[in-house]
């Protein structure tokens, strides 16, 4: 098999089907919205009107919001990845709501027999997860947040269903310009393939968020640490958000511990209640770009 289908099997977390108790669905560790992508995983503390972008880092961000807010967020991944999103938001006396449906496929992947040779075939590979998100402010200084889901996976003939949560919580300090947050994210069980069990990648996140103006100019600066259980492995974050008279957004982010990420781009522009971002992702070795797009409704 070719270096670049190896890359994507990997990131599609097909592997997990040869991996025993390792950790699997590594479609979870992707960046969900074109946010996160150009901002380094490094927002986990994220309070205000566009927190739903930010949500599958840290559910507790919601929570501060009072808008009304639909995100579509479409993500081309390396080779044939793709990764839909769309999540609703609903602010409420009793806290926020939030539903998210988030869709990631490979397809065309080549199937081969026992036997060197062509392919035989092709096949696809999917995950999908809903998700209802619900953040409840406790006070001026913190946010908790919640957020079950249901997972289903299928992998040519084979698939698995299983359930997670995410848990977090934001606390806005005494600098109101600082927020320090927390998170752990899909802790959960996933029926096994077969015979094969997979562990989901279940991460925990902590990182603070400081905003300063610059004339008319509002610039966020984030940073987070993450740590994935199944593996040990840690990684660290940087994003920056700057925002011109709340209509242009530039955003960058750089993230350690990956061999294949680096650094991140992306703009943003809004205009009355629609936002319309991208984001850019290069990856080393020449295994390929990452392009996201995003709309969302403020009302």
């Amino acid at each position: 098999m070719r270096p670049k289908q190896l890359l994507l099997l990997f990131s599609m977390s097909c592997i997990a089907l040869s991996q025993g108790s390792s950790s699997g669905l590594s479609t979870l560790k992707l960046p969900t919205t074109t946010f996160i992508l150009s901002t380094g995983d490094a927002f986990v503390a994220d309070a205000g009107i566009n927190s739903v972008r930010s949500l599958y880092i840290n559910p507790a961000n919601i929570g501060s919001s009072i808008n009304h807010n639909i995100l579509f967020c479409h993500t081309q991944w390396i080779q044939n990845t793709g990764i839909d999103h769309l999540t609703a938001m609903l602010p409420s006396k009793y806290g926020n709501f939030a539903l998210s449906i988030n869709n990631s496929s490979v397809n065309d992947i080549q199937l081969h027999g026992n036997q060197p040779g062509p392919a035989i075939g092709t096949f696809n590979a999917q995950s999908t997860l809903f998700q209802l998100t619900y953040a409840l402010k406790i006070n001026e200084y913190f946010i908790i947040g919640l957020a079950p889901k249901y997972i289903y996976e299928k992998i040519f003939i084979d698939d698995a269903t299983g359930y997670a949560f995410d848990a977090g919580v934001l606390y806005t300090t005494k600098i109101k310009e600082l927020q320090l947050g927390l998170s752990i994210t899909n802790l959960g069980k996933l029926s096994a393939f077969r015979t094969e069990k997979v562990n989901l990648p279940s991460q925990f996140r902590i990182g603070g968020t400081y905003d300063f103006n610059i004339e008319k100019i509002t610039c966020r600066f984030a940073s987070a640490l993450s740590y994935e259980f199944n593996n040990s492995k840690k990684y660290f974050g940087t994003g920056l958000e700057a925002i011109y008279n709340n209509l242009l957004f530039m955003r960058f982010g750089i993230k350690t511990g990956y061999y294949l990420q680096n650094y991140s781009l992306g703009i943003g522009l809004r205009y009355n209640i629609f936002t319309l971002d991208y984001s850019y992702l290069p990856f080393r070795l020449q295994a390929g770009n990452v392009h996201s797009f995003s709309f969302e409704f403020t009302l």
